[in-house]
């Protein structure tokens, strides 16, 4: 229709006519868009070609748990046989096969399905320990077709990728599409780092590979946003990197178990109000929130508002980053980290441990009352009574938020009672006093922000507030 009316208004001479030059040059883009985009300096396979020779390396998977019965009658088993579908993907000929530990933990049996109906019992290699991978073994009568794993971090928004999985138990199913966004964190793991895509993924696709244009598996098809818990795809799809996933795979491959490396640290990104309290409006990376006492973090002189401005050869973007770079390093082996700290760079290199479990969580805190600061905050010193009431350590000091003044900037930017302020920028806090005595400091120095770190209920966490009225 658009072509139609810009004839038309040329042919009653409103628009004057192009010239001819300039319509060849355009049939010529044309003609190099319709061609589709390159990968890797190949030009794209069409998607019937691209589907038929990944068809035969994509598996349906079906699982059986035993689950209690809501209501058993008497003398009736008070276990039920629940039977669920997911999907896969083959990597090794000799019978390996990928999928998401969600689909296959807890089964009491694993069926694998391929395309031409033959139905094969898989037995679990492991999972991982904190991704959503698992490896699977079949024992096939011939060589199976394998899917390759290619390379997540080349992946653009507004690549086309193509979905296969068994939604709804249905079979093989393909769907198509392009990457939305990438680097998404859905909750999932503190890891996440998920390709966002609108080809479809429904119930039963987890576990199935997300492929490029070169029919390569760049991601595996995990979680999808929907309207309704039981809903279908609303064109908000979730898959795993293969760039992680990989690492995962080849560990279970090898050991029959994955781990995951860590330092004893935890960190935040480095957001432009975070670098404008640290006076460096130009500084990125992770800055430090939590070093665990006796970790390698700390025996390698980690300390608590250091900022990561390099891992190995790798700019951290923000925490999770970092954390992943830190995760797949070598266990045993030191990591070298640039470390920004009040100006100055440094070189650590702490060794990296294997994570032994998650860690827990602490229980969330009531409030209780005291009178207001400049921040709009209501503060309690943290006494021995209040630390063994909020599960403080005894070495750990701070003061409790009791209250939150509606409509300040620190009710906005999401702090509530319970929350325990333990730095003023690098100051220690362990009075009320003390807070208020390092804002004046801060002003001193005309900062417009002020950091605070503050334990919540969920973890610790850097906040800039800022100090100029009427500024976010």
């Amino acid at each position: 229709m658009i072509g139609q009316t810009a004839d038309r208004e040329w042919a009653q001479g409103s628009l004057p006519r192009p010239d001819p030059g300039w319509i060849h040059l355009t049939v010529l883009l044309i003609g190099l868009l319709l061609a589709g985009p390159a990968w890797g300096g190949q030009p794209q396979a069409d998607l019937p070609t691209l589907i038929a020779a990944a068809l035969p390396g994509v598996v349906n998977i079906s699982t059986i748990r035993l689950e209690p019965k809501p209501h058993p009658m008497p003398g009736e088993p008070t276990l039920r046989q629940v039977l669920s579908y997911g999907s896969g993907f083959v990597v090794d000929p000799s019978g390996l096969i990928v999928t998401n530990r969600h689909l296959v933990e807890s089964s009491e049996a694993i069926t694998v399905v391929f395309q031409d109906g033959t139905r094969l019992p898989a037995t679990l290699v492991g999972a991982g320990q904190r991704l959503d991978v698992a490896l699977l073994r079949v024992a096939p009568t011939e060589k199976l077709t394998a899917l390759r794993f290619g390379p997540s971090n080349k992946l653009r928004i507004g690549d086309t990728v193509v979905a296969i999985g068994n939604p709804l138990g249905l079979g093989a199913s393909v769907t198509a599409g392009i990457v939305s966004a990438l680097n998404r964190n859905i909750g999932e793991t503190i890891f996440d780092d998920f390709v966002q895509t609108d080809a479809a993924i429904n119930h039963g696709d987890s576990g199935g590979p997300l492929l490029n244009a070169s029919g390569e598996v760049v991601a595996i098809n995990t979680a999808f946003d929907s309207a309704t818990p039981k809903g279908g795809s609303i064109g908000i799809g979730f898959a795993l990197p293969s760039d992680a996933a990989a690492i995962v795979v080849d560990r279970l491959r090898r050991y029959g178990r994955s781990w995951v490396g860590v330092i004893g640290a935890l960190f935040q990104e480095v957001t432009p109000d975070i670098a404008m309290g640290l006076r460096e409006p130009e500084l990125r990376g992770a800055i430090v929130t939590s070093v665990r006492a006796g970790g390698p973090a700390e025996q390698a002189g980690l300390r608590v508002g250091d900022v990561v401005i390099l891992a190995g050869d790798k700019a951290p973007a923000d925490e999770r980053a970092l954390l992943r770079i830190i995760a797949g390093w070598s266990i045993g082996s030191k990591i070298p980290l640039s470390v920004w700290r009040a100006g100055t760079t440094l070189t650590l290199a702490p060794v990296v441990k294997a994570l032994p479990a998650p860690a827990q969580q602490p229980a969330p805190q009531p409030p209780l009352s005291s009178s207001w600061s400049e921040l709009g905050l209501g503060l309690a010193a943290l006494t021995p009574a209040l630390r063994a009431e909020y599960k403080q350590g005894a070495d750990e000091t701070g003061v409790v938020v009791v209250s939150v003044q509606p409509g300040s900037v620190a009710a906005q930017l999401g702090l509530g009672p319970g929350d325990v302020i333990l730095r003023v920028g690098a100051q220690q806090i362990a009075r009320v006093d003390e807070v208020q005595q390092a804002i004046e400091e801060v002003k001193k120095n005309r900062q417009p922000y002020v950091l605070l770190l503050v334990h919540g209920h969920e973890r610790r966490r850097w906040y800039a507030l800022s100090l100029n009225p009427g500024m976010p």
